[in-house]
């Protein structure tokens, strides 16, 4: 039996499990895209780096591990999530363990009339014609095999639903802890977004890691965001470096004048996939993607984007910075695609990242396919080490190398952190920042 029909196999079992779990509960229509979305998962198989856009990211270790989707939960007090609340944030807080909601443990509060936010199998199971039009309509699981695992296995995440013209002051935070058991463990997580005209919210993600068992965690984020509409998207992830794997997919599409901004902190696992993908379906919109990765030991981190430009008069803008120590390696591709129709597009993608050790690697491939006339687009990427006149230049004002150096790493990652406005996020990253610098 070859790896690729033992994986398939091992998952059909893990599928076969799950929908007799979820039978009862869950409506015709989703069990209808769950088989037809572990079909396609199972023609499509776990990506390889014979496809073009895996290939210089092995997904083996994802592949060739037993995960189960349909172990118990590990048990977590509340006392155990102080250190993962962003010091005195007031939030709207969903916790999840290991995939799965918990509602002890859950804080949402308050929120403005007509505002949904809840955990997806609730809804699924109490409310499913409100999510219906929406799951599973905009991330791409037909082309994409790990979105058709995600869509076959879900059994966690969230729904929020802001109605037109509603603001949603205090933000809504998705705290995900991965802990994992004696065996290895996979949470699967759907979450789902839908902003209405002239809606507003901040949202956070946080991936924890709080033990050293084998993980793998594999989560969509899709998104519907209507015209004039205000979203600020936070994710920080941090599982184990060495036992801990993440892949995860965003999809945003955006209405006319609408603002995305999103701003991803890759700070643990040993293996990690981000995928992006922004679809400007209307005019005047501002998407903005920023990221900022750390890596240590063997950790590899790989970051993917598309955004796709469909309308005139819309800006994109992308900065993606690597900091690698040790043996890390990090790889960046991006690709902007101007369709024809795209006039007045303003579109510029950055990367550039910094290299700690003469081990450390990074594989940068930015790219550009402009079909318009009338644009402004720009690409560029840089690799590279502490630049020396600055450690001189500090250095000759009496500053020792070591703090030198770490003055001129946080300058670099500067560049990404100062443009999170939710102050705790930002403390809490360059706190994580300051913990992990080598010197």
């Amino acid at each position: 039996m070859t790896e690729a029909i033992a994986e398939k196999n091992l998952y059909a079992a893990e599928f076969a499990e799950l929908s007799k779990e979820l039978a009862a509960a869950e409506p015709s229509w989703l069990t209808e895209i769950r088989k037809v979305a572990f079909e396609r998962f199972a023609a499509l198989g776990v990506p390889t780096r014979r496809q073009e856009e895996y290939g210089y990211t092995s997904l083996d270790p994802i592949a060739e591990k037993p995960f189960s989707v349909t172990g118990t939960t590990a048990a977590v007090t509340a006392d155990k999530l102080t250190p993962f609340l962003y010091g005195d944030l007031e939030a709207h807080l969903l916790v999840f363990v290991d995939g799965r909601y918990q509602p002890e443990l859950s804080k949402i509060g308050d929120l403005p009339a007509g505002v949904t936010v809840k955990s997806l199998m609730d809804v699924l199971t109490n409310d499913a014609d409100s999510i219906r039009p929406h799951l599973a309509q905009y991330a791409d699981y037909q082309s994409y095999a790990m979105i058709a695992l995600n869509t076959a296995l879900m059994t966690g995440g969230t729904f929020i639903h802001l109605p037109a013209g509603v603001k949603v002051e205090t933000p809504i935070h998705i705290l995900n802890l991965v802990v994992g058991g004696d065996q290895p463990t996979s949470s699967q997580t759907r979450n789902v977004l839908v902003a209405e005209d002239d809606s507003s919210a901040t949202i956070i993600e946080s991936w924890i890691g709080t033990g050293n068992a084998q993980t793998f965690t594999n989560t969509v984020l899709e998104a519907a965001v209507g015209a004039n509409t205000d979203i600020d998207h936070y994710k920080l992830q941090r599982e184990h470096v060495e036992n801990g794997y993440h892949y995860s997919s965003l999809y945003v599409t955006q209405g006319d004048n609408s603002r995305f901004r999103s701003h991803s902190f890759a700070m643990g696992g040993a293996l990690v996939r981000n995928d992006v993908f922004g679809y400007l379906d209307g005019e005047g919109i501002d998407c903005i993607f920023n990221g900022l990765l750390i890596g240590t030991g063997k950790q590899h981190i790989d970051n993917f984007m598309q955004v796709d430009h469909a309308k005139p008069n819309c800006d994109s803008h992308e900065l993606y910075k690597g900091i690698l120590d040790d043996n890390a390696t990090a790889v960046f591709r991006g690709r902007i695609h101007v369709h024809p129709d795209a006039q007045k597009t303003d579109a510029k993608q950055t990367n550039q990242n910094l290299l700690l050790s003469d081990n450390a690697q990074a594989v940068a491939k930015p790219q550009l396919e402009i079909y318009a006339d009338d644009v402004k687009c720009t690409h560029g990427a840089t690799i590279g080490e502490l630049d020396d006149s600055a450690l001189f230049y500090l250095r000759s004002r009496g500053i020792p190398s070591k703090s030198a150096r770490n003055m001129l790493i946080r300058a670099f990652a500067g560049d990404v952190t100062e443009r999170v406005h939710v102050d705790q996020v930002r403390e809490t990253v360059e706190e994580i920042l300051y913990n992990r610098l080598p010197h």
